[in-house]
């Protein structure tokens, strides 16, 4: 039974103080933040209020972020508006990610009565290196420079100081990051598991959800966050092809680079993996279940439109079924999985990279481009 989401969804400074991370006022009153009772410390022509406070620093909110780097633009003389639309330029899974350094660069500035907003390099390079010391690799480390670099009040970009460099290339020299898997599964295996399904008017809702699915990921070489966005009203349909317009933001979604074009096209010579016949039996299948018009749906009351995460437990019930590793490989692994083939057929490269929405053949190289499970470099030059 495939699993399924039942709810559907550098230079330094020379001022320093002990900071909470709550609010930056002026001294002439004008708040920039926080509660203009609290008690509050003069620094450097600042009022940082929140020093005293019961609170544990650890219970910070998932706000925390945002604000203080608010309080910082606010310090640097940025309007209150402008800081909104500066802010907006971090999506909510980077400010997450810089959320987890800057709870921890609070909590080392309050402990060394420093200014968190203007500590000097030396400063940066000992929580640095107490990050490394604890354990945190070159790739969080990196995270934690950029965050320095956006919030700290710096003439220079912590990341373009010579030392950060230095100390950065240090660290990969010292901890040097594991190379991604440089192999991935066969496609032929999903193949021969969908096609063992049989015709699609004789599949269970459920198992033709899944049918639908596995082929979409593989065949569109897209993010699982691209399928949950696949919508009816958005949708043309003709005799060869369906053809969907994404218009939500994507991870990939950039200036110049807005809404994404997926087509899934007839396959003839083979009835059982065309994903043409497939989605129009599920599109009719579920016409009547529908509340909205998001094409993915629960197969289960009441049928609502489903979320990322379900989308990826159903391909990976698939990946399971196919005998493949799925304590290995994730259901993000069926883009590397897709494209990987398709340049082993000799797909041509531009055409893998419009498939899959890249926009150079870098982004390929790095982080998709794999040895198929069985064809190595040997076993070809070994072929008689």
């Amino acid at each position: 039974m495939l699993a399924e989401d039942r709810a559907g969804g550098s230079h330094g400074y020379p001022h320093r103080s002990c900071v909470d991370d709550t609010g930056v006022v002026r001294e002439d009153g004008g708040a920039h933040g926080g509660d203009a009772a609290a008690p509050a410390n003069v620094t450097g022509g600042f009022v940082h209020r929140g020093l005293e406070s019961d609170t544990p620093f650890e219970q910070e909110n998932a706000s925390s972020c945002v604000s203080n780097f608010r309080d910082s633009l606010l310090v640097q003389g940025i309007s209150p508006k402008a800081s909104e639309i500066i802010l907006a330029a971090w999506r909510p899974s980077t400010q997450k990610q810089y959320d987890v350094y800057l709870s921890k660069w609070l909590l080392f500035c309050r402990e060394r009565h420093l200014n968190p907003m203007q500590a000097n390099l030396s400063d940066v390079l000992v929580f640095l290196v107490e990050l490394s010391e604890r354990g945190i690799g070159y790739s969080g480390l990196n995270t934690a420079r950029s965050m320095l670099s956006s919030f700290l009040l710096f003439p220079q970009e912590i990341g373009k100081n010579k030392l950060v460099k230095r100390f950065m290339k240090g660290v990969f020299e010292l901890k040097t990051p594991r190379p991604h898997r440089c192999r991935i599964w066969d496609v032929s295996m999903v193949f021969q598991y969908v096609k063992s399904l049989g015709v699609n008017n004789q599949l269970t809702l459920e198992i033709l959800t899944s049918k639908v699915v596995i082929l979409a990921a593989l065949l569109s070489a897209q993010r699982v966050q691209t399928l949950s966005l696949l919508d009816l009203d958005y949708m043309e349909v003709t005799e060869q092809s369906f053809i969907f317009f994404v218009t939500d933001k994507l991870k990939q979604t950039r200036p110049g680079h807005i809404g994404l074009k997926i087509c899934f096209s007839k396959f003839p010579d083979d009835q059982l993996l065309c994903i043409h016949s497939a989605m129009e039996s599920y599109v009719q299948r579920t016409k009547g279940l529908r509340s909205g018009s998001r094409l993915f749906i629960s197969y289960r009351k009441p049928h609502g439109a489903v979320t990322r995460e379900t989308i990826s437990r159903w391909i990976k019930a698939v990946l399971g079924a196919s005998g493949i590793n799925t304590a290995e490989f994730s259901a993000h692994s069926t883009r590397a999985a897709s494209t990987s083939a398709a340049h082993e057929r000799d797909v041509p490269v531009q055409h893998i990279l419009d498939t899959a929405d890249w926009s150079t053949e870098n982004t390929f190289a790095r982080f998709y481009k794999k040895n198929v499970t069985g064809n190595s470099f040997a076993s070809v030059l070994l072929k008689q």
